[in-house]
C-alpha cells in the first residue's frame, strides 16, 4: 500500500501513478507516457494506491467520506471493496503494516 506525496505521486515499482486534477495516471518506466488514464475520483477524494488483494500488483483507491473505496485492477468500475474507517476530516494514510512483499 502507498501514500500518494503532496505533489499527488504515488510511487510504486515498475511503475508509478501520478494524481492530478481527479484523474489517476499509470506510468510504466518505460515509455514516459501514461499508459493508463482513469476518472476515478470527485472533488476531495483522497487518492491512495496499495495491493489490496496481495497478487504483487498496486492498484488504485480512494479514500472518500470516511470509507475507503479500493479497486483490484487499474480500471474504471465500481471498487472490489469498501469499507469505513476514521471519522470526518480524517486523512488516509497507506502503509505495508505486516512488513511483507
Amino acid at each position: 500500500m502507498r501514500k500518494c506525496n503532496h505533489l499527488k505521486v504515488c510511487t510504486s515499482s515498475p511503475f508509478y501513478f501520478v494524481f492530478h486534477v481527479f484523474v489517476w495516471y499509470w506510468f510504466s518506466l518505460i515509455t514516459g507516457f501514461a499508459d493508463i488514464q482513469i476518472n476515478y475520483v470527485l472533488p476531495g477524494d483522497g487518492p491512495v494506491t496499495g495491493d489490496w488483494n496481495s497478487d504483487g500488483v498496486d492498484t488504485i483507491g480512494v479514500y472518500r467520506n470516511v470509507q475507503f473505496m479500493l479497486r483490484n485492477e487499474n480500471t474504471i468500475g465500481f471498487a472490489d471493496w469498501v469499507f469505513a474507517l476514521g471519522i470526518p476530516g480524517d486523512m488516509p494514510i497507506a502503509g505495508n503494516w505486516d512488513g511483507k512483499p
